[in-house]
């Protein structure tokens, strides 16, 4: 399941390509200017459309803020088509630029074939616990899914939350720094922003203890980061 974000989407735009993105296994959140600090680290991907409330000058600028905070994916959708404009958005970073010259299913297509591209090359071998080592945890990268040894659930995660997971293992017992922990998920330099590592751990926390996962497996160390406990 992805989580995919969509800036006001109409009743018309949602019923015409929202819904096939829907039935796509893709979970679908409304994002504004006032929601995405708190919610983007955990979105897969992030539709964006134009309209004369949201010009390009204002989809540029989003653009840039999502790549600021974070490194989903994004598509733009343009009423009018615009060869320039186009060229714009994918020059800003856009993974793709419609227009309402594009066929819905074909924007539906292009939208899965990208995620499920972009998750095969980050693709790793599972990670299955040395005995010794991480007790009790089977990460699961085909479908970014968490495994604990006493229970048969599988708990789904987002990109972001799976990647911190899987750093979290691999220094099992260990600290790992806020530095390391920002600079492994975002790729980019860190820049004392803990806040960005502290909300993606928060809502990791909250998803595990909802599956009764014991609230202490991921534990602060204080004034450096986090570390895994035992399961």
């Amino acid at each position: 399941m992805y989580n995919i974000g969509v800036n006001q989407p109409t009743e018309d735009f949602e019923h015409t390509y929202i819904e096939n993105l829907s039935n796509s296994k893709c979970n679908l959140i409304q994002v504004d200017s006032e929601n995405m600090d708190a919610i983007i680290s955990n979105l897969d991907g992030v539709f964006l459309k134009e309209d004369t409330n949201q010009n390009i000058g204002k989809i540029c600028g989003l653009i840039m803020k999502i790549k600021e905070k974070s490194n989903p994916l994004i598509w733009v959708f343009s009423e009018e088509p615009s060869s320039i404009q186009k060229i714009i958005y994918l020059q800003m970073g856009a993974d793709g630029a419609f227009t309402g010259e594009d066929e819905p299913e074909a924007i539906n297509l292009i939208i899965n074939n990208s995620l499920k591209r972009y998750y095969q090359e980050k693709q790793v071998e599972v990670i299955k616990k040395p005995a010794e080592h991480i007790h009790g945890i089977e990460l699961i990268p085909h479908n970014l899914s968490i495994k604990f040894s006493d229970s048969t659930e599988e708990i789904a995660l987002t990109r972001l939350e799976f990647q911190l997971m899987q750093l979290l293992c691999n220094n099992y017992l260990k600290g790992v720094s806020y530095q390391e922990i920002h600079e492994h998920i975002w790729q980019k330099p860190y820049k004392n922003n803990k806040y960005k590592v502290a909300n993606l751990v928060f809502h990791l926390r909250s998803k595990l203890e909802k599956s009764g996962v014991e609230p202490t497996l991921i534990r602060t160390v204080r004034s450096k980061g986090y570390m895994l406990s035992e399961a």
